[in-house]
């Protein structure tokens, strides 16, 4: 074998190692939650920013930080990594919470899984806004629930306390906020992903419009039935939920929500669209027979 080839296969090598090199840890805040009903029986709840460890690996691993609360994230058929290629883990933003089910339980369908779980959710955002996933940790227990209003009895967790999950759900948006001008045609990126076959799943899209929520689509797994357009059901068998605007209105504008639902798990991503350039207001009105037209120019500041 020649020179020229050995150097070849060992660029070819060392690329093959880089590509599979993968995040094996990211700090993460771990914004806890102190909840009390007060004299007048309303909830008041006390956040606590607590250190953590978004962590992959086996159970049984050691902690990297053993003075953080470490959501050791095993092996599934959801890797939360496959979510995040490419990106180095000084570029994300990792937030934990706990994830209140409301005292509905439903047996988690995955092989080994126990009868109940605690439920987290993962929220990773890219520092320059390219995208936002959020995942849900699942993390088995022998205790029910205590109720509709589990969060007011939210079990303890102590610093340094490893806490073995596995990815359950996975929901995320590479458009999280979005600009476009008047009377194009727009995608509002949304996929999602679950860790096991034939869930079933409700798919929404709502618009928050000058303090409106308005339907958009809708779609339940289990009867087929759908609601309203911009969603195609090819794509969305394969976990694509993206949103398609084939014309942008002024109305377009403001905060769109994808929403996926499998119980007791409900996942929402949000999306801005602000309307850019010129906008324009055409009056039609008629004089004695005769059309004119009139057309007003209004500057809108680019955001």
């Amino acid at each position: 074998m020649d020179l020229i080839s050995k150097i070849l296969i060992s660029l070819c090598l060392c690329a093959g190692v880089q590509s599979v090199q993968q995040i094996a840890w990211l700090p993460c805040q771990f914004i806890d939650e102190h909840v009390s009903l007060n004299n007048e029986s309303h909830v008041d709840t006390q956040l606590i920013h607590r250190e953590a460890v978004l962590q992959f690996g086996q159970t049984g691993d050691s902690a990297v930080n053993p003075r953080a609360v470490t959501f050791l994230v095993t092996g599934s058929k959801l890797d939360l990594r496959r979510y995040m290629e490419g990106v180095e883990a000084e570029q994300l933003k990792c937030e934990m919470r706990r994830y209140s089910t409301e005292g509905i339980h439903v047996r988690w369908p995955v092989q080994g899984a126990q009868g109940y779980n605690r439920w987290f959710s993962c929220t990773l955002r890219h520092i320059k806004g390219l995208f936002t996933v959020t995942g849900f940790l699942r993390h088995p227990s022998d205790q029910p629930a205590p109720g509709q209003h589990d969060y007011l009895h939210w079990p303890a967790i102590a610093d340094g306390e490893i806490l073995s999950t596995t990815v359950a759900m996975v929901i995320k948006t590479q458009s999280p906020s979005v600009k476009a001008s008047l009377r194009s045609q727009k995608k509002l990126h949304c996929q999602f992903a679950i860790d096991h076959k034939g869930p079933k799943v409700t798919v929404e899209w709502h618009q928050l419009h000058r303090g409106k929520k308005i339907k958009r689509f809708s779609y339940i797994s289990d009867s087929g039935r759908t609601e309203g357009t911009g969603v195609g059901l090819k794509e969305l068998s394969g976990g694509d939920a993206s949103y398609n605007l084939r014309s942008t209105e002024m109305s377009s504008e403001g905060k769109y929500i994808c929403s996926v639902s499998v119980m007791p798990l409900l996942a929402d991503m949000q999306i801005n669209l602000h309307i850019t350039g010129e906008k324009f207001i055409i009056l039609l009105f008629q004089i004695g027979g005769h059309k004119f037209l009139l057309s007003e120019l209004r500057q809108v500041q680019h955001r």
